[in-house]
C-alpha cells in the first residue's frame, strides 16, 4: 500500500438481502481462495503467501477477463487482514495490481436474517484516483459488488 493511507478516501458500499442459508454464504464466501469458482469474470484466484489460505497475512491472486490500466487482463494480489467466523466478517487489501486503485480496503460481512432471508454487506474504501469522477468510480465499483453477491446467492444455493 502506498504511504497515502492517511489522506482522504473515497467509500462505498452496497449491501442485498439474499435468499440462502447463512451457513452457506459464509461457507461459500469464506473460502478465501476461491472466487473463480463462483464470479465468473474471475480466471484465477490462489493463494500466493501466508501461514494458511484463510489465516489473516494471507495473500491471493487475482485474475480477471477485464483489462487492466495497462492494457493487460486485470489483475491483483489481494492480503487477508480479518476473518471472523463469529460475525461472518471478512476484510481484504488491494496491495498490488493493474486496476489504477491505490489503498483500497474492502469488508464483506453475512448477516443472519428471518426465515433464510440474509444480507450480505461490501464496503470499500481506496484513495482518490487521479483524474477519475469519484462518482463513476464509487458507482462502478459499488455495481460489481453487487453483481458478485448475486453470484455469491447463486453459489450458496447450490453448495
Amino acid at each position: 500500500m502506498s504511504s497515502s493511507s492517511s489522506r482522504y478516501k473515497w467509500r462505498g458500499s452496497t449491501r442485498k438481502v439474499v435468499s440462502a442459508p447463512i451457513e452457506r454464504l459464509w461457507a461459500v464466501a469464506s473460502d478465501y481462495c476461491n472466487l473463480h469458482q463462483w464470479i465468473p469474470a474471475l480466471h484465477v484466484c490462489r493463494w500466493i503467501a501466508g501461514d494458511h489460505p484463510r489465516a489473516p497475512g494471507s495473500v491471493r491472486y487475482v485474475e480477471g477477463s477485464s483489462t487492466g490500466c495497462d492494457g493487460r487482463k486485470s489483475w491483483a494480489k489481494e492480503k487477508l487482514l480479518t476473518m471472523d467466523e463469529s460475525s461472518h466478517t471478512i476484510s481484504y487489501a488491494l496491495i498490488e495490481s493493474n486496476l489504477g486503485m491505490e489503498d483500497y480496503v474492502a469488508t464483506m460481512r453475512v448477516l443472519g436474517g428471518p426465515d433464510g432471508h440474509n444480507t450480505v454487506e461490501w464496503s470499500f474504501e481506496l484513495s482518490p484516483m487521479e483524474g477519475a469522477s469519484q462518482e463513476k468510480v464509487i458507482g462502478r465499483l459499488t455495481s460489481v459488488l453487487f453483481t458478485y453477491i448475486g453470484y455469491l446467492e447463486a453459489a450458496a444455493r447450490s453448495y
